[in-house]
């Protein structure tokens, strides 16, 4: 099975500031995440190509495992 490009931020909170920091996944704060606002700048201007994989979980794995016809 063919996979599109997957891209996985880790969370990785600042413990001392209430929202995360800029490096948190949490679902709420994920919009002040560097990272990610880089990932959709790079989208909106067209240059979505640079964006590289980056796999932080089992979901291959866990996709394996689903009967998908």
């Amino acid at each position: 099975m063919d996979f599109p490009l997957l891209r996985q931020l880790p969370h990785r909170p600042v413990l001392n500031m209430p929202r995360g920091g800029a490096n948190t996944s949490d679902h709420v704060d994920i919009l002040g995440s560097t990272t990610l606002n880089e990932i959709i700048l790079k989208v909106a201007t067209g240059v979505g190509h640079e964006i590289e994989e980056n796999v932080v979980s089992r979901i291959r794995e866990y996709t394996q495992r689903i009967n998908w016809d």
